[in-house]
């Protein structure tokens, strides 16, 4: 996988894997996969993200964005990020080094090195590359993980949020109820219910 993701950066790709883990879940999304499925995954299910990605793929731009995003209720956690790293070439960096270190401390100075920016210029360029400032996009990262997270049966509340950057579980809660619209524990909840009614 990471062969094809060197050799063809712009591809969306899907993981289908029936030996799940967490850590094989980070690594997967460290990796810049668009999707991650544990095995089974519904037919239905499998057929239209097969040809969301193969749409995907078709659709790119000459400039490197994508025509059209995939739809809302498929998108993988870092699937917000749907303009490959070509379209945004001076905060590609940035972007990098979020899909690594997004659960550690970020200092806005070393991520703006990275870019050869100073900091101004950095705000700047990465607000007109990404239509967003850098600080809520790595905010929306972050509860993206949180909800990729809280699909894992055995995952607490408390511990995708450390899992994924946070120190303050009630920043969180405010935070994930803010981009989502629910608490995270009814988030999960939900998530839960779905899954049991699709094995029925």
């Amino acid at each position: 996988m990471l062969r094809v993701r060197r050799e063809f950066p712009t591809l969306p790709l899907l993981m289908l894997t029936e030996f799940h883990s967490e850590a094989l879940a980070v690594w997967a999304f460290r990796s810049r996969v668009w999707d991650y499925r544990v095995k089974p995954v519904d037919e239905h299910t499998l057929a239209r993200l097969i040809h969301a990605i193969a749409q995907a793929s078709r659709a790119a731009r000459d400039d490197g964005w994508l025509a059209e995003p995939f739809p809302p209720d498929l998108i993988a956690p870092a699937g917000h990020l749907c303009r490959p790293l070509v379209a945004a070439p001076h905060t590609a960096a940035a972007v990098a080094w979020i899909s690594e270190h997004y659960a550690e401390a970020c200092r806005i100075e070393l991520i703006a090195g990275l870019c050869h920016l100073s900091e101004s210029e950095f705000s700047r360029v990465f607000h007109r590359e990404h239509g967003i400032s850098f600080r809520r996009f790595l905010l929306q990262y972050r509860i993206a993980k949180a909800r990729d997270f809280l699909a894992e049966p055995h995952s607490s509340v408390s511990e995708v949020a450390y899992a994924v950057g946070f120190n303050d579980l009630s920043h969180f809660g405010r935070m994930f109820r803010r981009i989502v619209g629910m608490p995270a524990t009814r988030y999960q909840r939900n998530l839960q219910l779905a899954t049991a009614t699709m094995a029925q």
